[in-house]
C-alpha cells in the first residue's frame, strides 16, 4: 500500500464531505496543489469552491505631507499587487492539477484577519463541509506577530479543516516524493473550534 500522502477527506460523521472550500493564500509548499487534487479525489461528486485570500494590511500612517502619502499610497499599491500576484500563481498551480474546474472566488482583505474572512465564506457558501488549507510559509516574525492563517481558520471554522504540511525538508532542499516526517505521509485533519 502507498502510504505516500493519501488523503481520505471524511467529515465527523464518516461522510464524504460534499461542499469543500479550498484556500489559496499565496504563501503554500511546493507540492500543494498535487496534494489538494489527491484530497478532492477522494470526494468524487463534491461541490468545489476556491478561495483566493489577497491580504494586503494597511499600516498606520502619521504622514501629513503629500508628497509622503503618495509614496505610501503607491508602496501599498505595489504590495496589493505582489500579494495578487502571488496568489494567482497558486490558483494556477491548483487548477492545472483539477480534473474540474471549480469556481473561483477573490478575497481582498485590508485591515482584517484572513482566517476570519475565510471561515466567514465556508459558512456563507452554504456552509462548506470542509475546508483545505495549506501550511502558511511566511516569513518567521511574520508567523510570530499575527499566526499563521492555517492555524487561525482551525481556530475559528466550524466544520472540520484539513491542513496540508510542507513536504520534507533535507540537506539539499525539499523532496515531494517521501511523506511528510511525524505525520505518517498525511496532513493533519483538525476539528474547527468555533
Amino acid at each position: 500500500m502507498d502510504t505516500h500522502r493519501q488523503l481520505d477527506v471524511r467529515t465527523e460523521a464518516d461522510h464524504r464531505a460534499r461542499r469543500v472550500l479550498v484556500v489559496v493564500h499565496g504563501r503554500e509548499p511546493a507540492g500543494w496543489a498535487l496534494d489538494v487534487s489527491r484530497a478532492l479525489a477522494a470526494s468524487p461528486g463534491a461541490t468545489v469552491e476556491i478561495l483566493a485570500v489577497v491580504e494586503a494590511p494597511s499600516p498606520p500612517s502619521a504622514a501629513l505631507l503629500p508628497a509622503a502619502r503618495r509614496a505610501r499610497a503607491r508602496a501599498r499599491a505595489e504590495w496589493r499587487r505582489l500579494e495578487a500576484e502571488s496568489v494567482a500563481l497558486g490558483v494556477e498551480a491548483l487548477l492545472a492539477c483539477l480534473v474540474e474546474r471549480p469556481g473561483v472566488t477573490w478575497v481582498h482583505v485590508a485591515d482584517a484577519d484572513p482566517g476570519r474572512a475565510i471561515v466567514d465564506r465556508a459558512r456563507a457558501w452554504p456552509a462548506a463541509d470542509l475546508i483545505v488549507v495549506a501550511v502558511d510559509r511566511t516569513h518567521w516574525l511574520r508567523r510570530w506577530l499575527l499566526g499563521p492563517i492555517h492555524e487561525r481558520v482551525v481556530a475559528r471554522a466550524a466544520c472540520p479543516v484539513l491542513v496540508l504540511p510542507p513536504p520534507e525538508r533535507t540537506a539539499l532542499g525539499v523532496r515531494d516524493d517521501v511523506p511528510t516526517a511525524g505525520s505518517g505521509g498525511r496532513p493533519v485533519a483538525a476539528e474547527g473550534g468555533a
